[in-house]
């Protein structure tokens, strides 16, 4: 058995992927990881670990990958996984964060605008500046339905 494990490439000694991972894996739906993981102000690689649940360190040594709070939150956000998912898979510390990413906005998972992601996700801006900007753009995005609507009804 040991022999065809290694045969496949597995390590015994690896450590499993851990349930938010999965969760993370499945949401992505085959999208790119480095755009990804770009939106939730992380590196593809570190995105990586995270999901897979491990990290190499040399000489086929590999130590778990657990994400913190905050990032898996922003990963979450990427990806529509929602607080009660988090929850569920054993992270309600990210879960509680992801609410509040997701608290007093517009933001819903399954009307996602690949900006408004990107705002939601990005570490260096506060909550209070994330929804600002949200409003900025979904009033910005109205305004130029608007204008199209107008362009197209009066030529």
């Amino acid at each position: 058995m040991a022999k065809a494990d290694s045969a496949k490439g597995a390590n015994p000694d690896r450590p499993t992927q851990r349930p938010e991972g999965r969760l993370i894996a499945a949401a992505s739906h085959g999208r790119s990881t480095r755009a990804l993981a770009e939106s939730a102000g992380i590196s593809d690689t570190r995105w990586r670990h995270i999901v897979n649940g491990y990290q190499p360190v040399g000489r086929g040594q590999s130590v778990p990958a657990v994400a913190p709070a905050d990032t898996l939150a922003r990963m979450a956000l990427a990806v529509g996984v929602t607080p009660a998912q988090l929850a569920e898979a054993g992270r309600a510390d990210a879960a509680g964060i992801l609410a509040e990413m997701m608290s007093g906005s517009a933001f819903a998972p399954d009307t996602q605008d690949p900006l408004i992601v990107k705002i939601w996700a990005s570490p260096n801006l506060t909550d209070d500046q994330k929804l600002a900007l949200e409003r900025i753009v979904r009033r910005a995005l109205a305004d130029i339905e608007m204008a199209t609507d107008r362009l197209r009804r009066d030529g």
